[in-house]
């Protein structure tokens, strides 16, 4: 089986050299903030403390877990200074130089506050809507913002006749903390 399975990367390694190809762009469902928490489990504010790539356990992908200290939990069950793994798709797997790129995908910076919307997949939490659901913070107490994705996928919404559509990329236009989370907290309460 493993001699199979280096074989099988050897050949794959081959064809990469001989035909190589690049995916440039990843194109997600465009989420509003109430899309974003209808869809998550959990909705937490923290900071991301650690990163380590490694095969998925299927070994066909490369992911990178996150470790993430929680500072305050919108939705679910987390509590403040609980450290959460999040696992998204790409990163380097650890000791090695074999990478994963995965355009639009939530790429945590260490030690960055963010506001991060989370789903269960399986035993993993994953970022919902790729990038859209990763806000970085900047600044502190009242003066904090938050800011959109910076490096989103390329995003559709379906329009009335049912076709789906290309929506424009946003400006990294701020917004307070305080107004997100109080509008986040509204969504909580009607049941998204």
């Amino acid at each position: 089986m493993l001699f199979a399975s280096l074989v099988g990367l050897l050949v794959f390694s081959c064809i990469e050299l001989v035909y190589p190809h690049t995916t440039r762009a990843a194109t997600v469902l465009a989420l509003d903030l109430a899309g974003l928490v209808e869809r998550s489990d959990l909705i937490v504010i923290g900071r991301a403390k650690a990163r380590r790539g490694r095969w998925a356990r299927h070994g066909k992908a490369i992911v990178t877990d996150v470790e993430f200290a929680v500072q305050r939990a919108l939705k679910g069950k987390a509590s403040l200074g609980q450290r959460i793994q999040i696992t998204r798709l790409g990163g380097t797997v650890e000791g090695s130089e074999v990478a994963l790129t995965v355009p639009g995908e939530a790429i945590f910076s260490l030690e960055q506050s963010s506001l991060v919307f989370l789903r269960r997949s399986g035993d993993e939490l994953r970022v919902v809507g790729m990038a859209q659901g990763l806000m970085p913070i900047r600044g502190q107490g009242k003066d904090a913002v938050v800011l959109n994705a910076k490096n989103g996928p390329a995003r559709l919404r379906r329009a009335p006749d049912g076709t789906m559509k290309s929506v424009p990329r946003t400006a990294r236009e701020p917004h307070r903390l305080s107004d997100v989370t109080a509008d986040v907290e509204q969504l909580v309460a009607r049941g998204h």
